[in-house]
């Protein structure tokens, strides 16, 4: 659908219809776009896949997943989590 839609410029399908589709910001799409190299090359790529793997506990699990419960509930209650809520919540844990 977007293969037929190239941006002569850039030779990449129009941000603008990317943007449509994913709701991803067209500065942010094209940042992506210019820094795509470093992007596919960056040694932190995997990092989300990390924090979801057993094998990469941080230094406090404990205090981490009674953090992650109170934000789970925070949001599930309609609360937006903010730094400073989980702050505030680490330094009373």
């Amino acid at each position: 659908m977007l293969a037929n839609k190239r941006n002569p410029k850039t030779n990449n399908q129009n941000f603008k219809k990317v943007n449509d589709l994913t709701s991803y910001d067209r500065k942010t799409l094209k940042r992506w776009w210019d820094n795509r190299e470093a992007l596919i090359t960056s040694k932190y790529k995997n990092c989300a896949e990390k924090l979801k793997s057993d094998k990469y506990k941080g230094k406090f699990p404990v205090m981490e997943d009674r953090l992650d419960d109170f934000a789970k509930e925070l949001r599930d209650s309609g609360f937006i989590v903010s730094w400073f809520t989980l702050k505030i919540k680490v330094l009373q844990i």
